[in-house]
């Protein structure tokens, strides 16, 4: 038999739960994901995600104002406003930030992260 591979949109996802869940990670959001599915007749044989994933970036404080609490309020303030909007991601781009991630219960995440198209 031979594999085709189909494009999932939407609620559709939902046929990859049990693959996802296995990893433990969830199902990603319907109107922020397309998956190409792996079909060998019914059975599923692989999947390849496209996600649009809310992230936090930049966070920045001009110099004179550098020093005091206030990178540490909008820090409370934007991960708040995101977590009440689901999952999502932070990017620390110095040891400051990967702390202040820390400090509001994010975690690294595993792997590598690569960007593209070159």
């Amino acid at each position: 038999m031979s594999v085709e591979i189909r494009e999932v949109r939407g609620s559709g996802l939902a046929v990859l739960a049990p693959f996802l869940y296995a990893r433990g990670t969830a199902i990603p959001y319907p109107h922020l994901a397309i998956a190409k599915v792996a079909y060998e007749g019914a059975r599923i044989v692989g999947y390849a995600i496209y996600q649009w994933l809310p992230h936090v970036e930049p966070l920045e404080i001009v110099k004179d104002y550098r020093g005091g609490d206030l990178a540490r309020r909008l820090a409370d303030e934007i991960t708040a406003l995101a977590a009440a909007n689901g999952p999502y991601l932070a990017v620390a781009d110095s040891p400051f930030a990967a702390r202040m991630c820390i400090e509001r219960g994010l975690r690294p995440i595993e792997g590598q992260v690569f960007g593209g198209p070159a």
